[in-house]
């Protein structure tokens, strides 16, 4: 009949459920639920709980800190559990070192030096700055 009568085994069930949805769902969009995009905002909000889990301050005060087999579950997909902190500067550094990748594929730096393209100015500063 599918009941099931252990309250914890209910909530892990639930648990690997919204794990698998998140597990799609990146694999589907490559990025993570947004809070305001239709039909988005529940995974999101599941994800916002896990940080919160996380850092020890779930807002809900019922439930405990991340059990070790969640943490490493989630940290099995490179969950980011901080998108706003360090993570987010890191993402940033690395896709400009692509661009730059990118771009010396096919150009010399001499090239980039010298153009005069909106882009090419932001990617020299961008390197000019890592010196």
């Amino acid at each position: 009949l599918g009941i099931v009568w252990d309250g914890r085994k209910a909530l892990n069930e639930h648990w690997k459920s919204r794990f698998e949805d998140l597990k799609a769902f990146m694999e589907k969009y490559g990025r993570y639920p947004r809070e305001h995009q239709p039909g988005e905002s529940v995974l999101y909000n599941w994800c916002q709980a896990q940080r919160q889990k996380r850092a020890g301050n779930h807002s809900g005060g019922k439930t405990k800190d991340l059990s070790a087999w969640q943490a490493e579950l989630l940290d099995s997909i490179k969950f980011d559990f901080n998108p706003k902190g360090k993570n987010k500067i890191n993402r940033k550094w690395m896709s400009r070192l692509s661009d730059l990748r990118y771009f010396l594929k096919s150009h010399s730096l001499e090239e980039l030096e010298s153009n005069k393209g909106e882009t090419e100015k932001s990617l020299l500063n961008w390197l000019k700055r890592q010196r």
